[in-house]
């Protein structure tokens, strides 16, 4: 999926992940699959609202550290299991739906 304006609405109409406040469709540059003035794919999009997108921008790796380290202490050794398999299928799932 390069673009789609039915996963972006999709996507908006969930709460920011951080805040919960309202939000945006935020394209994951960490992700890959951009390149310089080009976004990435809708499919590496979350719902992050304007502030906590710019405070994204401004350090993407230092911003989704401290979010999942402000989780660890809900999280158990299954349910961290659990997410890192999520993330690795989704990079397939989201690969394999590029590619077709």
């Amino acid at each position: 999926m390069h673009r789609s304006k039915k996963y972006l609405k999709f996507i908006r109409s969930h709460p920011c992940l951080i805040c919960l406040r309202p939000s945006q469709a935020t394209h994951q540059r960490c992700l890959g699959g951009g390149g310089i003035s080009l976004k990435p794919p809708d499919s590496h999009c979350l719902p992050l609202c304007d502030e906590c997108h710019k405070r994204q921008e401004a350090d993407s790796v230092k911003f989704w550290c401290e979010y999942w380290l402000s989780k660890m202490p809900e999280i158990g050794a299954k349910e961290m299991a659990q997410l890192i398999v999520y993330r690795l299928i989704v990079g397939y799932l989201t690969e394999y739906l590029e590619v077709k």
